[in-house]
Parts: C-alpha cells; sequence; structure tokens
C-alpha cells in the first residue's frame, strides 16, 4: 500500500522528472497530459502504474485488451511491447509489417497491445480488436500522430474504446492541435511540463540568420563549406 512501492520496479534507476511527476498521479487514476522528450523515460511512466494496478496482466481470449497505447510508429510500438512484457505484463504489438497470422499471434490473449493508427483501425473495422474492454488509454507522442496525418483514423479508435477509462497523452510539444485532442480525450486532467514547450533538445543550438530570399542557397553552400559540415538535414 506504500505509494512509494511502484520505484522498485525501475530496478535501481533513478526515476525521471516525468516518472516523479507522472506515476503518481497515475496510480491515483487520474487522466494525465504530459509534455516529455523522447527518451524522458514516459514509457516507464505509463506503463509502471498498470503493472503495480495489475492493469493488462491477465491473458484473455481474442483481441480484448485493458490497456491500449496508440503510437506513430511500428518501432515505437514494439519497444513499448518490450517494456511492458518486462515488468512482467502480458503484451503484443499491432502494426503494420506482419501477416494477419502474425497479428493473431502476437496480439490475442494479451492485456496490453501497443499499435499504429492505420492498423488499428483497420481490426476495428474487421471486428477482430474489440476496445470495450479498455481500462488505460495512452496516446504516446500525439504530436507525431498528428503530424503523419493519423487524426482522422485516432477519432475512430475513440469511438470503439470503453467510455469508462484512465487516459494519458504524451507529447513533445503543446500545440493547439494537440490541445483540442486533449479537450476530447482528456476528463479533468492533470497537467504535466517536464519540458518547456516547443524547446529544442540540450545538445541543439540554435541562431538565425538575415539574408535575402533568392541568396539562401549560396548561404546555406557557404555554411556548410565552412563548418565542414559531413551530416546536414535541410
Amino acid at each position: 500500500n506504500d505509494p512509494s512501492e511502484w520505484r522498485q520496479m525501475l530496478a535501481g534507476r533513478t526515476p525521471t522528472p516525468v516518472q516523479e511527476l507522472a506515476v503518481p498521479q497515475l496510480l491515483a487514476g487520474h487522466d494525465v497530459i504530459a509534455t516529455a522528450r523522447t527518451g524522458s523515460g514516459k514509457t516507464l511512466a505509463f506503463l509502471i502504474p498498470a503493472a503495480a494496478r495489475g492493469i493488462g496482466m491477465s491473458e484473455i481470449r481474442g483481441m480484448r485488451p485493458e490497456v491500449l497505447v496508440i503510437t506513430p510508429t511500428r518501432e515505437l510500438a514494439v519497444q513499448i511491447r518490450d517494456v511492458a512484457r518486462e515488468l512482467g505484463l502480458s503484451a503484443g504489438r499491432i502494426t503494420g509489417g506482419i501477416t494477419p497470422g502474425e497479428t493473431k499471434r502476437e496480439a490475442s490473449g494479451k492485456g496490453v497491445v501497443s499499435g499504429t493508427p492505420g492498423r488499428l483501425k483497420d481490426l476495428i473495422g474487421k471486428n477482430e480488436l474489440q476496445l470495450q474492454f479498455v481500462r488505460y488509454l495512452v496516446l504516446d507522442e500525439a504530436d507525431r500522430i498528428l503530424d503523419m496525418g493519423f487524426s482522422a483514423d485516432v477519432q475512430q479508435i475513440l469511438q470503439a474504446v470503453n467510455k469508462t477509462r484512465q487516459n494519458l497523452l504524451f507529447s513533445a510539444t503543446f500545440s493547439n492541435d494537440i490541445k483540442a485532442l486533449a479537450d476530447d480525450l482528456l476528463k479533468d486532467p492533470t497537467l504535466i511540463e517536464v519540458d518547456p514547450s516547443n524547446t529544442a533538445a540540450e545538445q541543439v543550438s540554435q541562431r538565425i540568420i538575415q539574408v535575402d530570399r533568392e541568396r539562401r542557397r549560396e548561404m546555406l553552400s557557404h555554411m556548410i563549406g565552412r563548418g565542414n559540415w559531413q551530416r546536414v538535414l535541410v
């Protein structure tokens, strides 16, 4: 019954700021919206409360998860599945890149399912994925989900999910679109801001250079040559 017992699930690691702030709120059953960058420890921040409360532990027939995590990419879905399994949760993933048979073997009977919006929507449409038993819904990297054009798919998924659930939204930024999504998804949420909204990562330096429009390419070429930059993203 000690609220601090969740720290033991970190296996000796020091909790990150997002874990310190989010886990107690989630253990108490609150909806949470948190701004946190990739690599901040947010996967454990939202999975530890589920594991500590026994949500997603049991194996059930068919694809009827108690925990649903919506992610923008299959790589992130796989990562979340693996972390969930390390915590003792029964977890699978639903993404593109695997056959229907592999999907059934991967996700059937699992208490936790992580998946990408398009594939989740497809299986809901085929009545293969049933979400009326979801108790814990996570939208992870919500800003990327919207940037990649999955807004309509997410809305369709939300229509199929059990209405009496706990909701979590994690995003690296807190744009107006994210605020609108949060208003639809969350009920009286706790707001957690680990990083100032819309800031760059610490290892990124920024500066503004004023240049005539027609000389932008010339300026860019000059900077690359002068700095001997080997890898550049424009």
